[in-house]
């Protein structure tokens, strides 16, 4: 019984479900005999390239040859048919046009992401239920090497592969791929720096031993443009690393918020003892500046690093953490005067996974607080649903204070910037379970519940029935995918994906940045399994696919898509926004 019951429920959503395809209907599947034409079209540029963004313009007629305004304008970007009955291939771009200047005229943004030869399949639909559709054909040209970017309100996105990123413009829904280490902010700007490590030819070495170069390869991610390679270091030799074998390298980058200036941290091994220095960028000249060791050596199989700058780029912040298999970890804390790289003071000790020996966060939360005095935090699981928020002091390497928070083991944790706070969300519900303030670490465990949430009936019914089905499922995205809150901390997106391989989720929850009552909800039924906010404040959607993920820029207002987009790849994490 039980097992019909769930063929039943399943039949009855699959019924619900079969018109909601990219998002929105399609207008081109009404059977109603086409009464609009295009005419004047016009594609700028004319020979459109990889990355970028072309623009088609017309206007808009009815049989009378009379002039439609408010029409609504689809359009879908796909490759063509290549065999004889074959379906028409998925569309890589989903976009919608405006109205232009004069009356009937109609202007259609879509982003040209990939090369190759394309069917810009369009759809109209007049304000009295008038229909029409065309094709237009273009042919986008490659491109090599990263193409300037569109605008300066740019997301970065972690691809699946490794050292994959993927620039994305959520305005006009322009993407490009490069590849990357890292991706680092100076001035107001974004950079991607790459390590590349070759051997060193040394006849007198003994036999098994290998010395190594370190040069770095840093790219403007918005004019695209390759600065000149800078040599940063020859590694000593090591019996270690052979000629086949690169050594193990700690390697981290951190920007000045106020000069052209990037700073790298190496540390390489021998027999188990870390060595590390930090040298300056100046990205101007594309030159090392200063370099300096830093402190002594640190006993570990493994070396991890994060550091962070002042808000007045002044200081630089070095954490260090060690593993050491049988021994206790290791934590180092230094601060460092970015003008001169000369250490001001350093702090050495045991990590002994409590509360007050949190430095190093494996979640990824910590760095530098704003302002006066700046802190440095970090968010460190302990036992069971525990979890560790410790400040230390920069100015003298010391604790501050630290306070344990409880979560569920399926929470996930996003931070606030704008508001210098850190989230703990409810991974089956749209709810806030506490937020802890950066500077202060003061929590706060907020009243709102799911009780709040305005739903429609059929929303209610059909989220009660997914919970009901199967209450156990785990979301099939990474938990740092699973919330985001726009650059002014007003809104708080989250996603809560229910079902596990299917294609039913719950789209996106819209919460209250500073009371988290739930005021909204976009694309209730819809797969959403990740969502990131741009700089400029627009939200954007992951869509999970089989081969791709898929992004869709939605408005900040009411949720509506404007561009629908397919990614070269899947998306693992959101970079830097």
């Amino acid at each position: 019984m039980c097992s019909f019951l769930r063929r039943l429920l399943w039949g009855w959503l699959a019924i619900e479900l079969i018109t909601l395809c990219w998002l929105t209907p399609v207008a081109a599947q009404v059977e109603t005999p086409s009464t609009l034409r295009a005419v004047g079209l016009t594609l700028s540029p004319a020979q459109p390239i990889m990355g970028a963004e072309a623009i088609l313009t017309f206007q808009l007629v009815d049989s009378q040859d009379t002039p439609v305004r408010g029409a609504t304008i689809r359009a879908e970007l796909r490759a063509p048919v290549t065999a004889y009955g074959a379906p028409s291939p998925p569309p890589v771009v989903v976009a919608w046009g405006m109205p232009d200047q004069d009356p009937g005229h109609y202007r259609l943004a879509f982003p040209t992401n990939f090369p190759g030869r394309w069917w810009l399949d369009v759809t109209c639909l007049g304000p009295a239920g008038q229909f029409g559709q065309f094709s237009y054909f273009l042919t986008v040209t490659p491109q090599f090497g990263l193409v300037p970017a569109t605008s300066n309100t740019l997301l970065f996105l972690q691809s699946s592969q490794r050292q994959t990123y993927y620039r994305v413009d959520p305005v006009q829904g322009t993407v490009a791929t490069f590849a990357a280490d890292t991706i680092v902010r100076a001035a107001g700007h974004w950079w991607a720096v790459q390590r590349i490590v070759t051997p060193v030819a040394q006849p007198d070495a003994p036999p098994g031993v290998q010395s190594w170069r370190l040069t770095i390869l840093i790219t403007d991610l918005e004019s695209g443009k390759i600065l000149s390679p800078i040599v940063l270091d020859t590694l000593p030799a090591s019996s270690q690393s052979t000629a086949t074998d690169t050594p193990p390298l700690a390697f981290a980058v951190a920007g000045n918020p106020q000069q052209t200036l990037l700073y790298v941290y190496w540390a390489w091994t021998a027999d188990h003892q870390w060595w590390a220095r930090i040298g300056s960028i100046d990205l101007g000249q594309a030159t090392l500046g200063f370099t300096t060791a830093v402190g002594g050596a640190l006993t570990g199989s493994y070396l991890f690093v994060q550091m962070g700058t002042s808000d007045d780029g002044n200081e630089l912040i070095v954490v260090e953490h060690t593993v050491a298999l049988g021994t206790a970890d290791i934590n180092r804390l230094s601060r460092f005067d970015s003008r001169t790289l000369t250490m001001q003071v350093t702090n050495t000790f045991r990590d002994d996974g409590t509360a007050t020996t949190c430095l190093f966060s494996t979640l990824g939360i910590n760095g530098l607080t704003h302002g006066v005095p700046a802190r440095w935090y970090s968010l460190c699981p302990l036992t069971g649903n525990q979890f560790a928020l410790a400040l230390w002091n920069p100015e003298t390497a010391a604790l501050v204070f630290t306070r344990t928070l409880v979560a569920a083991a399926d929470s996930t944790f996003t931070l606030d910037q704008a508001q210098h706070r850190v989230l703990i969300l409810n991974q089956h519900r749209p709810a806030v379970l506490a937020s802890a303030d950066l500077g202060t670490g003061a929590v706060i465990y907020p009243s709102a519940t799911e009780n709040d949430e305005p739903r429609s009936l059929l929303t209610r019914l059909a989220r009660w029935l997914l919970d009901w089905l199967d209450q156990s499922v785990a979301a099939q995205s990474l938990p740092s995918l699973w919330a985001g809150v726009d650059p002014q901390g007003q809104w708080l997106y989250t996603v809560v994906p229910v079902i596990q391989n299917d294609r039913v989720g719950d789209g996106i929850w819209v919460l209250n940045g500073r009371t988290f009552e739930v005021v909204d909800h976009w694309l209730p039924g819809y797969r959403i399994t990740g969502v990131a906010v741009a700089h400029n404040g627009t939200p954007v959607a992951i869509i999970p696919g089989d081969e791709t993920d898929r992004l869709a820029l939605l408005d900040p207002t009411h949720g509506t898509p404007h561009v629908i987009l397919q990614l070269p790849g899947h998306v693992a994490g959101i970079a830097a926004s």
